[in-house]
């Protein structure tokens, strides 16, 4: 638990291994991870932020070098958080990726990779302002991500069940490169994901529900 004010600091160029039930970092609270740092745990990463009378000051976790986080459950990001992850971080992530934050400009992921790996089907929310195709704007302060990995034989629902930006329409995935590993499905349901590069093995299932899987150009 890291409480208003504190940090955790994980760092060195020594291999060091955290583990943990759960993470949460609270207002004001930062959880940072660098040089070749491991920090594992069996329930989930909790980033919240309430609004109070003297307002928020948004809590920080902090991925970088080439340290690696992995999350037994849910990644939660609820009100104003400041999310940063290196291109040569690892995000391991068992649980659904729970995005409640309505701060694209405090979301630095554009270049860093995540890896869906869990046992029982997993919630994507989708988060971003949907540019369409064609407009390089999808990708800028908009809850893009480096990497989308879905690993062998998962199964992960993308959806939008939370009104992170302001606008009618479904909010959409802007992503570098999606990756779905061999007998890996994803949903789309109604929404769209827009990808750079697509790396898709034969066996893969993409189920568009409405949706639209499209190069963004």
């Amino acid at each position: 638990l890291v409480a208003a004010g504190g940090t955790i600091q994980l760092s060195g160029f020594d291999i060091s291994t955290i583990s943990a039930s759960t993470l949460d970092v609270l207002d004001g609270g930062q959880a940072t991870l660098s040089g070749v740092s491991i920090l594992n745990t069996s329930g989930r990463v909790r980033l919240t932020c309430a609004a109070m009378l003297r307002g928020c000051n948004p809590p920080v976790l902090s991925v970088q070098g080439n340290s690696q986080l992995n999350i037994g459950d849910n990644l939660l990001l609820d009100g104003t958080v400041t999310v940063q992850v290196g291109s040569t971080a690892m995000v391991n992530l068992a649980g659904n990726f729970d995005n409640q934050s309505g701060s694209p400009n405090l979301f630095n992921w554009a270049s860093s990779p995540i890896t869906l790996n869990g046992m029982a089907p997993q919630s994507f929310e989708m988060a971003g302002q949907d540019f369409l195709d064609s407009n390089p704007a999808g990708f800028i302060n908009n809850f893009a991500m480096g990497t989308v990995r879905v690993e062998q034989g998962r199964t992960v629902n993308f959806n939008n069940n939370f009104d992170n930006l302001p606008g009618a329409g479904c909010e959409v995935l802007y992503v570098d490169t999606l990756v779905l590993e061999a007998g890996s499905t994803i949903n789309l349901n109604g929404c769209n994901v827009y990808y750079r590069q697509r790396d898709q093995h034969p066996s893969a299932i993409v189920n568009l529900n409405g949706g639209e899987l499209k190069s963004a150009l």
